[in-house]
């Protein structure tokens, strides 16, 4: 492990785009985007480095972050790429996603930092990134350049979105974390051992199934979310479960696994326990899904942080 984390603030790291519903709306989204936009409701200092078009929905984008008081210094106009798009549609209220390729958060571009030590990069005390914005080979680059100068500890959400999982890139996508969060399904798919009921002993199975086919430099938190099954972390030294309680007013399920990973970062970077960063996290996704899609602006929604919380 390169050291702990000792700032409060966090770097994000990938695509932000519009979410299309069925019925014409949009909502922006992109989980790196979710996740900034959560963090800053929660108070977190937040660097977010993406890229938009040059079009209607990047000025959106722009004129968004601005009012939600996120900085828009690292957040390109690529010109020749639209802004990010994604279909989403829904089957027993699960959400699923159409991609599109070749978006501008395709071409990621991050001003130089390494010989400047103001730059907002060498604060982070946490690199969060997930896996879809590295389906090509620039930002994989953009990344090993932060990666090999900016000290902050590694936190990855997997989010596999087929067809833009490439087993083959593994190393390069989650090499170094020292969180990984996934979904009960990810993790499946990832260590090859199906599992039918939900419990630790499956969790750990699976994830013992998987380290047996890896080589991670330094030791991983898994946090792994199953839905209305709870929320499980398992470490080195520790292991917790968390239920969800029944949600009220439920709308739909997107974005509630990046409002879980913004509370668990948050979490860590006040250096609250596993435990109690896993109940906060969970019941910060439950409020999620009581909105349309992932993000809004109602800041009565947010309230005041989960984290406060006793």
């Amino acid at each position: 492990m390169r050291g702990s984390s000792t700032s409060n603030s966090v770097a994000i790291i990938g695509e932000v785009l519009f979410d299309h519903f069925p019925d014409g709306g949009k909502v922006l989204g992109g989980a790196p985007f979710n996740v900034a936009w959560n963090l800053a409701a929660l108070g977190v200092d937040v660097t977010l480095v993406s890229a938009v078009g040059d079009d209607v929905e990047g000025t959106e984008v722009i004129e968004a972050l601005q009012q939600w008081g996120l900085s828009t210094q690292q957040v390109k106009v690529r010109r020749g790429a639209a802004t990010g798009s994604v279909n989403v549609s829904f089957e027993d209220n699960e959400p699923s996603f159409h991609i599109a390729d070749n978006q501008a958060y395709d071409h990621l571009c991050v001003d130089p930092f390494e010989t400047v030590p103001e730059h907002p990069l060498h604060t982070a005390g946490v690199i969060y990134h997930g896996s879809l914005a590295l389906r090509h080979a620039n930002n994989r680059a953009v990344l090993k350049r932060i990666d090999d100068t900016v000290k902050g500890l590694r936190f990855v959400d997997l989010n596999i979105r087929k067809p833009w999982w490439d087993l083959g890139l593994w190393e390069q996508t989650i090499g170094g974390v020292h969180w990984l969060k996934l979904s009960g399904d990810e993790l499946q798919q990832i260590s090859g051992k199906t599992f039918q009921t939900d419990s630790i002993e499956a969790i750990q199975a699976a994830i013992a199934s998987f380290e047996s086919q890896s080589d991670f430099e330094t030791p991983v938190h898994y946090l792994v979310t199953c839905g209305s099954g709870g929320a499980y972390w398992v470490g080195p030294r520790e292991r917790h479960f968390q239920p969800v309680e029944p949600i009220k007013n439920f709308v739909d399920a997107v974005g509630a696994g990046d409002a879980f990973a913004a509370a668990a970062i948050a979490g860590i970077i006040k250096r609250l326990p596993p435990k109690k960063i896993l109940a906060h996290a969970v019941r910060y996704a439950s409020k999620a899904c009581t909105i349309r899609g992932a993000t809004t602006f109602d800041r009565q929604h947010y309230g005041s942080s989960p984290l406060s919380d006793p």
